[in-house]
């Protein structure tokens, strides 16, 4: 048994030394012994540079600024290399005060103090080397001295707390249920009664998730669960054939840079015509959208889509955008003998009329046989 114990040991002890230290390459690996920079002083020139560490094997570096109690007024800028020679100051975030749970993040530059040893934890984000500047002189008699120790092992930054988000009871009462309806629980400060959920809810600090169902208070971050668990509160849901709910969901699409809704086509309207014949009665305040078109010619004729007002659109005749062209039939689509056109497919829109209210009407330039059909809608 203790020669197995050796054979497991003690190359294990040997990988761990290799771990630590100086590689054959010049690897500033992971070592517990912290290097000591050069100290500067007021006589240090503005914006000199010293490397705290290159070739950084370890993710996370910790620097401390020995500062004695003579420093007037000073600052140093925290920077690294990402591997291409050129050096970008770090972001506060990776910057991180080890000392004061919940590890607050640090300014760079940071601002001298007289009499202070000031620590780093610096996260790396994978760069190879780090840097020192001097970014505002140093005035006063005094000194620092950067000290730097990479990290051998990543600290678990983001399970620190404090008594503000801390689970500091639990206690219920009934059986513990996956569902909404389990007896009374309380965790913390987070309690819900027995019964459905509904007004019973509270997160810490106080505030009040849910007031009602469907209901809250300004600011509240409720989760407007309805109170018979059946359904969420006024979130999409409406009678068929109702308007569509205030606050329903749409797959949204860019146009003229802003999001909008597809427009989908319920009407339909068949075209059997051989003369000028009003497709779509307009409505106050509405523009008519076509989705799709087809038309046939029994024979040579030009053919147009058209708005206006009045029953063939005689007054204010336009023609209608994306259709067929002008705003006469001669100016229309051209269609040989048994010719025609077909566009579209009832979703999404081809065509809008460009004036409210307007009728939409099709030209003909011949009293020939004319058929088809056209979907639409008006909003």
């Amino acid at each position: 048994m203790r020669r197995l114990y050796r054979l497991i040991v003690l190359p294990f002890l040997c990988l761990a030394a290799n771990a630590q230290g100086i590689s054959g390459a010049g690897q500033f690996g992971c070592n517990s012994v912290p290097v000591t920079g050069t100290a500067w002083t007021s006589a240090t020139a503005l914006n000199t540079t010293q490397t705290l560490g290159s070739q950084i094997s370890g993710a996370q570096v910790i620097v401390t600024l020995d500062q004695t109690t003579t420093i007037t007024a000073g600052a140093v800028t925290l920077q690294e290399d990402p591997g291409d020679g050129n050096l970008v100051t770090l972001n506060t975030w990776q910057l991180i005060d080890p000392t004061t749970p919940p590890f607050a993040t640090l300014t760079n530059p940071y601002t001298l103090q007289a009499s202070t040893n000031k620590q780093f934890l610096v996260l790396m984000g994978a760069a190879y080397k780090l840097v020192l500047k001097l970014s505002t002189a140093i005035t006063g008699t005094g000194s620092i001295t950067p000290y730097t120790t990479v990290a051998c092992y990543q600290m678990p930054l983001a399970f620190q707390a404090t008594a503000s988000n801390l689970l500091t009871s639990a206690a219920q009462s009934g059986s513990w249920s996956v569902g909404l309806n389990a007896g009374s629980q309380t965790i913390g400060a987070v309690t819900q009664a027995s019964g459905p959920w509904s007004s019973n809810m509270t997160q810490v600090g106080g505030t009040a998730i849910n007031t009602s169902n469907g209901t809250s208070s300004a600011g509240d971050p409720r989760i407007n669960i309805a109170s018979d668990n059946s359904a969420i509160a006024n979130w999409g849901q409406g009678a068929t054939g109702s308007a569509v709910p205030a606050n329903a969901v749409f797959i949204a699409g860019k146009g003229s840079g802003n999001l909008l809704a597809p427009t989908v086509c319920d009407n339909w309207t068949n075209i059997n015509v051989t003369a000028n014949t009003q497709l779509i009665t307009g409505t106050a305040s509405k523009q008519s959208y076509i989705c799709s078109i087809n038309i046939v010619v029994g024979a040579a004729t030009n053919v147009a889509i058209v708005e206006g007002t009045g029953t063939t659109c005689g007054t204010g005749t336009a023609a209608v955008p994306g259709t067929s062209g002008g705003s006469t039939a001669a100016t229309g689509w051209n269609f040989s003998a048994n010719g025609g056109i077909a566009q579209g497919n009832d979703l999404g829109a081809i065509a809008r009329t460009a004036t409210a209210a307007d009728n939409v009407c099709i030209l003909v330039s011949a009293a020939n046989q004319v058929s088809g059909g056209i979907s639409w809608t008006q909003y």
